[in-house]
């Protein structure tokens, strides 16, 4: 890659990912793009759909397993729409121009799109609606009659089921970066978003439904992460190489 992906500033970076992540307040964006009001709407989420489950299920016994699953994909969820939402201008060729002015080099640009949309603004979206979780499971609220942890179906993910989860979401997370860089009217794009999102919600899913039959957990897991690492670097060299 050129000098301009590899030159980096941490004192730089920092003032970026501050942008950035200022530009995830609900007080922030406009009334099109709100990420802020999109994270407050995830928070919420996860409670809100586990409570009316039931309303849609003739089973009870689905419904913890469905608590757990709502929870997850609620920060594969939040990955997937706030690049559109905080970045929406990036593949504009007209509109763009305002992103590629701001002051810091295309690797902290780069660094700072990964932290903000794939660890920082997840992780935030998780760890509150986990807390809503937890309250809920202290008053006793309906299908909250223990906390998430102590579930039988909680106890049926091990390490490496959270690993390939983690891998999955790694990987679409990154895909959804890249693919932001792209003008979003082409039909391709489209197509692969669609694909985007049916991988993260599934990956969410699929490990604690089938892995447990297939004995390729660990070969797997290293196609996950070798794949992200691609799209991640091939996310670099597409913001090194766009030109407005």
């Amino acid at each position: 890659m050129s000098a301009t992906i590899a030159s980096f500033n941490w004192r730089r970076f920092g003032k970026l990912l501050r942008y950035d992540l200022r530009g995830c307040l609900p007080s922030h964006g406009s009334d099109k793009h709100n990420p802020g009001s999109l994270m407050l709407t995830f928070m919420l989420f996860p409670a809100t759909m586990t409570l009316l489950y039931p309303l849609f299920s003739s089973s009870a016994d689905t419904t913890s397993f469905f608590r757990i699953f709502i929870l997850l994909a609620s920060g594969g969820l939040i990955a997937y729409l706030i690049p559109s939402e905080l970045y929406h201008t990036v593949g504009m060729r007209r509109s763009g121009i305002y992103y590629a002015m701001l002051p810091a080099s295309k690797s902290e640009k780069l660094w700072s799109q990964v932290l903000t949309s794939i660890v920082v603004c997840p992780l935030i979206v998780w760890a509150v609606a986990f807390l809503i979780d937890c309250l809920l499971a202290v008053f006793r609220v309906a299908a909250w009659k223990q906390f998430l942890w102590n579930l039988d179906e909680w106890q049926m993910v091990g390490s490496w089921q959270m690993g390939l989860m983690l891998g999955g979401y790694l990987l679409g997370a990154a895909a959804r970066l890249l693919l932001n860089t792209f003008d979003q009217n082409l039909f391709w794009v489209k197509v692969l978003r669609v694909l985007v999102f049916v991988w993260l919600v599934v990956g969410m899913i699929f490990p604690i439904l089938l892995a447990s039959r297939i004995p390729v957990e660990v070969p797997l897991l290293v196609v996950e992460l070798l794949l992200a690492v691609l799209v991640l670097w091939l996310l670099g060299y597409r913001l090194d190489k766009m030109q407005y």
